[in-house]
């Protein structure tokens, strides 16, 4: 999706351009599967401060910082302050995430933003169970969809994690709640469901398509591309010949590694069993949302894969921590901060290398040319 497709809706839509349904005047669906949220959020920025290229780029780039910090939140209490920073930063100067938030393009800022709140709401919870966080989560929900359809395979796989990794949290909330809300919650989340289902149903029916997928191999090259920043860089400037791939592909072995020494080494600790958790359940979500991708018409596209962002770093983080503190010597700690340190340096510097190289396209010469809106490719559902 263009960059300023939502500006028509966020200034009221004089006329229909960008704008596939109406409620009244307002704006709803700016397509059949994307949501006027953007445009609603940036209407009042529009109405004090007018339409320019800070007031379109500046909100999204505060909302991708924000959502950095909810990261940290959501990490700090299980992980630790040092641990939880050091993922920030690595993922700050991480050009799969910076680019792309700078531009919003997808758009991925509000889907990041509403993530990152999800899982900082439920590992809080499993800090401290309490009515508004689960609540909290499911307007998280809601709005993730309505910003964009395919947002429910965020829902959907959290919610098949929650009930696999977490099945005591669902019965101490169940018990939480008084019986009115127990069963309020039963029918509002039932009418979601149903909603959810038809306006999936609708956009499968409007849309028609002639192949149900682009093959796995594509599909996990497609990935590795997106997460290491080649995908974006290869839209904006036709080539990515200077961006470091590896590093991703490394990462996502490391995970897998590192979830097999988990299962073989049981925990003792109840921080170490509860960081484990969190890390099986985030790579759980990730290997999910990629699975939906492989099996839904059109999908495929780096704006799509960009949802599994950041979930491969935050897994590594929790087992690793996880495996750290059942080290019983110190010299077997030593090793093993040594050996994380040089992980997350390396990690770090190859980001910084390849925002480097964005940052030095960026440029009115030869090495760059501005691409026109209207012979970019379109984004798909």
């Amino acid at each position: 999706m263009d960059e300023v497709d939502f500006v028509n809706a966020a200034q009221g839509g004089a006329d229909n351009t960008m704008i596939y349904m109406r409620l009244g005047p307002v704006p709803i669906l700016l397509m059949p599967y994307l949501g006027a949220l953007k445009a609603w959020v940036w209407a009042p920025i529009f109405r004090v401060f007018g339409v320019s290229a800070l007031t379109i780029r500046l909100p999204a780039v505060l909302l991708a910082a924000l959502t950095l910090l909810i990261f940290y939140v959501a990490m700090r209490d299980t992980l630790g302050r040092l641990w939880a920073a050091t993922v920030v930063w690595i993922m700050a100067v991480d050009p799969a995430n910076l680019f792309p938030s700078r531009l919003d393009w997808g758009p991925t800022v509000l889907m990041h933003l509403f993530q990152a709140a999800i899982l900082a709401l439920w590992f809080s919870n499993r800090e401290k169970a309490e009515l508004w966080k689960p609540a909290l989560i499911l307007i998280c929900f809601a709005l993730g969809f309505f910003d964009k359809f395919n947002f429910i395979w965020i829902v959907s796989s959290f919610v098949v994690g929650v009930l696999l990794f977490y099945p005591d949290s669902i019965r101490a909330l169940w018990r939480l709640c008084p019986r009115f809300i127990r069963w309020l919650a039963v029918i509002l989340i039932l009418i979601g469901l149903f909603a959810t289902l038809y306006l999936i149903l609708l956009l499968l029916l409007h849309f028609r398509p002639i192949k149900t997928h682009i093959g796995l191999p594509l599909m996990w090259a497609g990935l590795l591309n997106t997460l290491s920043g080649r995908a974006v860089a290869l839209f904006i400037f036709g080539d990515a010949k200077e961006i470091i791939p590896v590093a991703t592909f490394w990462l996502i072995i490391s995970d897998f590694y590192l979830a097999l020494a988990c299962v073989f080494s049981p925990a003792s600790s109840p921080r170490a069993r509860e960081n484990r958790k969190h890390g099986f359940f985030c790579l759980l979500i990730g290997f999910l949302i990629f699975v939906q991708i492989a099996i839904t018409p059109w999908a495929g596209g780096p704006h799509h894969h960009s949802m599994i962002f950041p979930l491969p770093l935050l897994a590594f983080a929790f087992l690793a921590k996880s495996l750290y503190a059942q080290l019983a010597t110190k010299n077997l700690q030593r090793f093993a901060v040594l050996l994380l340190g040089d992980a997350a340096v390396c990690l770090f510097f190859i980001n910084v290398n390849n925002t480097a190289v964005y940052l030095s396209r960026l440029r009115w010469d030869s090495h760059y040319q501005a691409r026109s809106m209207n012979t970019a490719p379109r984004c798909k559902p």
